[in-house]
């Protein structure tokens, strides 16, 4: 017994010595789609394709830090409609890590500011999930400005995660478990070992399903995100009203949900309506939480169809005051050439 307690934890060693230097070579190997923009001190990775207004703008949920991933098939599907841009948050993907806080109200001054550095240009449809989903509403309350509508898949408000504690227990419980088995390697073998059954996937498919398992073995629950699920426990609720801004929050069943905390969940959600005159909540029979990755040709569906029936042409005031600006830039630089 002695020996193969001995043995085992040779192997760990090994395992965890071998992983931790592979992932500087992964990282290095695969280098961000995206563009890299200094936020403060720290790198965040921000990726767009296609052409079009409004642009979506995606974020992902907690600890599964990697947007792209999370959303490629969504991604690719839309970008042939409008400009569909990913982004990851400081911890996650390929942004660097950060010694800021973690609270809603600092991931969405990072935001703010990634937004404005980089090229990309309003009007904005955001979209999140889970953690992303709260975020991406503080977002819009924040700066309605810059936002014509929120889609926010299975999330909810903070008050949710305050009144039950038991998430907060689950997810901490869930980050200790995956931040070992990432720490040491063995979510690399388990991953590697998963990709040899992949072999009738596409080519665009297979290389995404490889990226999302590199940064699943080497950045899953970061301590970033981490910090983010303490602070999540602390945060404020904004009351701040949306106006006729467009709300959708597309719901899972959740039926594995224990029944008092699913229905503080469907209550929280059904509150989350009261912010927008121009709201309304979809149910999904037979989804659970992680119906995003799981179910993606859903979150296609349910996107498209609020950009159909739900999406207002009006640009927010800040955009329409830059497009005018741009126009008679234009027009004084036309005229100047001219002259």
């Amino acid at each position: 017994m002695v020996n193969i307690v001995w043995g085992f934890g040779f192997l760990l060693l090994v395992s965890t010595v071998y992983h931790q230097i592979r992932q500087r070579i992964d990282l290095r190997d695969n280098p961000p789609p995206g563009e890299l923009i200094k936020i403060g001190n720290d790198r965040m990775h921000i990726y767009g394709q296609g052409k079009g207004s409004p642009t979506l703008l995606f974020s992902c949920g907690g600890g599964f830090g990697f947007s792209l991933g999370n959303y490629y098939h969504t991604f690719s599907k839309l970008m042939k409609r409008t400009r569909v841009v990913v982004y990851d948050r400081f911890g996650f993907g390929w942004s660097d890590s950060t010694a800021k806080p973690r609270t809603l109200k600092q991931i969405n001054q990072d935001l703010h500011e990634l937004l404005h550095r980089s090229q990309e240009r309003g009007p904005y449809v955001l979209v999140g999930h889970s953690l992303g989903a709260t975020e991406v509403l503080q977002f819009a309350q924040r700066y309605p400005k810059l936002v014509t509508g929120v889609v926010m898949l299975d999330g909810v408000s903070p008050s949710f995660y305050q009144k039950n504690q038991g998430v907060f227990v689950t997810n901490f419980v869930t980050y200790v478990v995956a931040s070992f088995l990432r720490f040491t390697g063995i979510l690399r073998v388990l991953l590697k070992l998963h990709e040899l059954k992949e072999v009738d996937i596409p080519e665009p498919e297979k290389r995404i399903s490889k990226l999302s398992a590199m940064m699943m073995y080497n950045r899953i629950f970061s301590p970033n995100a981490l910090q983010e699920i303490l602070a999540l426990q602390k945060g404020d609720e904004l009351e701040s009203k949306l106006g006729d801004m467009p709300l959708l929050v597309v719901a899972a069943e959740n039926a594995n949900m224990k029944k008092a905390m699913r229905q503080d969940w469907i209550d929280c959600q059904e509150r989350l309506l009261a912010l927008s005159t121009n709201s309304k909540r979809k149910l999904l029979k037979g989804t659970d939480h992680m119906f995003p990755i799981k179910q993606p040709e859903i979150v296609t569906e349910e996107i498209s169809w609020f950009m159909d029936n739900m999406l207002s042409s009006q640009v927010p005031e800040e955009e329409s005051r830059i497009n005018e600006q741009s126009k008679a830039q234009n027009a004084t630089t036309k005229k100047t050439t001219g002259d």
